[in-house]
Formats: C-alpha cells, structure tokens, sequence
C-alpha cells in the first residue's frame, strides 16, 4: 500500500558518477530537518553509462527515503522528471539538478512560499533581486540570451523557465505532466505554458547558484544550434497554446535564425576570463 508523503523531491541523474553518492543525502539532511521522515527522494537513473547506479544504491543504503528508478537507455531530463512524478506519493512535488549547483537549501523556503501565498508552482529565478549567483561570465551571457529568446517565443514574462528548482502541489504537477511530451531540456518551457493556459498561479523565488567545474566550456556551435533548433520545435507545436504572439514574429525568427551562422564558442572564449 503506498503511503503518502508531505514532500517528494524528483533528482533526475545522467551520468553523475561519484556525485550521487552524497547529493541525495544531502537534500534529505535538509527535508529531515523541516519534515523529519514524512519525505521522499526520488532518484531517476536516466540510463546512465558510468558507475551512476552503484553510487545511487550506496546512497540508499544509508537513507530509506531514498527511492531509485533506473532505466537502461538514456531518455532524457524531461522524460526522467514525468517518470518520478508519476510515482511520487508527496503532496508536493518538486525535482532538483543532482549536481546541487543550486543550493538545496532552498527546497523548504519554496515550500513554505508555495503554501503561505497559496501558489501553484514556486520556481526559481536567476534574476530574482535576491538570488544570489556565483557563475561565469560567458555562462550569464549565454543564459541571458537563452532566457529573452524564450520569453519572446512563449510568452513567458519575468519567468526564468530553465533554472533546475521547481516544487508544485501534487494535482498541478501531475495534471500538467501527463500532457507534457518533451523529453529533452525544454520540458520546463512546455510545462509552464500547459501552466499559464490553465491559470495557475506561478511565483519566482531566488535562488543561490555555485557554478560546479563541467564540460560547459566544451559547448560549441553545434550544441548551440541543437538547443535553438528545440526550442524552435517546441514553439512551433505550443503556438495554439500561446496567448497574444506578437505580429512581428516572423522578424523576430529570422532574426534569432541568424544567429545560428554565429559561431558563439569564440565569443564565449573571447569573454571567459572576464
């Protein structure tokens, strides 16, 4: 018989490796400080390639509120994310990145703004006067340009759609992610405009980012045209969803086309030690 928590909090890990071993431990430190056992974490192995797996089931060991869903094909964030919701048992639901770039410490502040203003979704924001951000400055440049393109495109106002620290009540979360098809980094956009065309509330929070030593300055060209190229696609499918689209968007489109023949990686390179 399951039995219902207070918190579920979805940790979606793709060849994490040695970090999964301390991650969850960490988050549940912090939900059994404010929530004792009336908590889940809900790891989501996305068919990782590495020693992933062992890492999680070591991290289990210690922690029985720790729950691991394992796959063998990587199948992506957003497919990751839907598959711990659906077997979440929390009246609310909430996922963060396993790399715990973003402080975890967070998760409760979320939770009390959530059930205090009577929200329906509490997600982070970058841009939140609070938050507080340690991050490089090619990583800000590129998240500015990402985060304008995507409120041009969807519509979503002062929302910071791709920051990994999301918490909604259990009915929001698994009304919207049972439409949800996305399965790549772009789930957050389809999410939150299934969320805007139902008028549930959503509210920013600040959030405290430590930018962890990753394959980032790695990022060329190609991933940056692989990631306009979804986010295209993902337009294209949500417009009937989007309310008010601008009657310059084709400008716009041929406008942000454009940048595609820019080769970005050599501006991040120019500005990295700025």
């Amino acid at each position: 018989m399951k039995t219902n928590k207070e918190v579920s909090i979805i940790m979606p890990c793709f060849n994490e490796g040695s970090t999964v071993a301390t991650s969850p431990l960490k988050v549940a430190q912090i939900l059994n400080q404010h929530y004792r056992n009336n908590y889940e974490i809900i790891t989501i192995n996305d068919g990782s390639n590495d020693d992933t797996l062992q890492h999680l089931k070591l991290a289990q060991s210690q922690n029985k509120n720790i729950k691991i869903i394992s796959y063998s094909k990587n199948k992506g964030k957003g497919y990751a994310v839907r598959k711990g919701v659906s077997v979440a048992s929390g009246e609310l639901i909430g996922f963060i990145d396993s790399d715990l770039e973003i402080a975890p410490e967070s998760i409760p502040l979320y939770i009390k703004k959530l059930k205090h203003n009577n929200s329906d979704i509490v997600i982070g924001s970058k841009y939140h006067p609070k938050s507080k951000l340690e991050r490089k400055k090619r990583r800000q440049l590129l998240s500015k340009i990402s985060n304008k393109m995507i409120e041009i495109l969807f519509q979503l106002k002062n929302i910071d759609s791709q920051v990994g620290l999301k918490i909604f009540k259990k009915e929001v979360a698994q009304n919207i992610m049972s439409r949800v098809k996305t399965n790549s980094f772009a789930f957050d956009i389809e999410f939150l405009v299934l969320a805007k065309k139902e008028n549930y509330k959503i509210e920013s929070a600040p959030v405290k980012i430590k930018q962890i030593d990753t394959n980032f300055s790695n990022i060329g060209t190609q991933s940056i045209i692989k990631t306009f190229l979804d986010t295209m696609k993902l337009h294209h499918k949500l417009k009937k969803h989007i309310k008010h689209e601008s009657t310059s968007f084709k400008l716009i489109r041929l406008t942000l086309l454009a940048t595609l023949f820019i080769p970005l990686e050599y501006l991040f390179e120019t500005i990295s030690e700025v």
